[in-house]
């Protein structure tokens, strides 16, 4: 009996291990904070979140949305995509690439793998100001979220207006807006 009991033992507790770092890497964060290079102050911006959460900064070369694309491939289940990338109205400007309402359709093949990629409930959090002060860029966060499935949410503070470079609480959304700000205080800059 004591013999089988034993024996069995190191069993259990491979599966007890197993079963406990499945449930630790459930547990863990379904967010993941993307920042454009571009931007700068990384450093700073990464010093004012308000919980540990992964981050994925987008190089200089090759393009930004291809680079996220394959970032989600290797993250399951991302619930939140918190994107820290320079805005203007109407536009999203990466280090390589601006996108405007009136290009967005270049970039479909994107925004449909993510939708693949991003569970329903997925939410999309774009810290840059300005993106949704006027209509196209509420049109193309409109877009955005159809394309990807996600809700999204973006800045309406006007140029000028703003006191940091990202709106701390984006106020513009799609709809589904449960998630909370990655920085710390969730104050609006306006």
């Amino acid at each position: 009996m004591k013999k089988i009991f034993f024996s069995r033992l190191p069993l259990i507790a491979i599966v007890g291990l197993l079963l406990l770092s499945n449930y630790t890497t459930k547990a863990q964060s379904k967010e993941l904070v993307i920042i454009d290079q571009a931007v700068g102050n990384i450093e700073e911006i990464k010093s004012q979140f308000a919980r540990e959460i992964d981050v994925f900064i987008i190089p200089s070369p090759g393009n930004p949305l291809e680079l996220i694309t394959e970032t989600l491939k290797k993250h399951q289940d991302i619930k939140v995509i918190h994107l820290f990338v320079m805005c203007k109205p109407g536009a999203i400007v990466f280090d390589q690439l601006c996108i405007l309402e009136s290009n967005i359709e270049q970039y479909d093949t994107f925004f449909s793998q993510w939708n693949d990629l991003l569970p329903s409930e997925a939410e999309i959090i774009i810290y840059g100001n300005h993106l949704a002060y006027d209509a196209n860029g509420k049109n193309m966060v409109n877009a955005i979220a159809e394309k990807t499935g996600a809700g999204v949410r973006a800045s309406t503070i006007a140029p000028g207006a703003e006191k940091d470079a990202f709106n701390r609480n984006p106020d513009f959304t799609t709809g589904r807006s449960k998630a909370k700000s990655v920085f710390l205080k969730e104050t609006n800059n306006k």
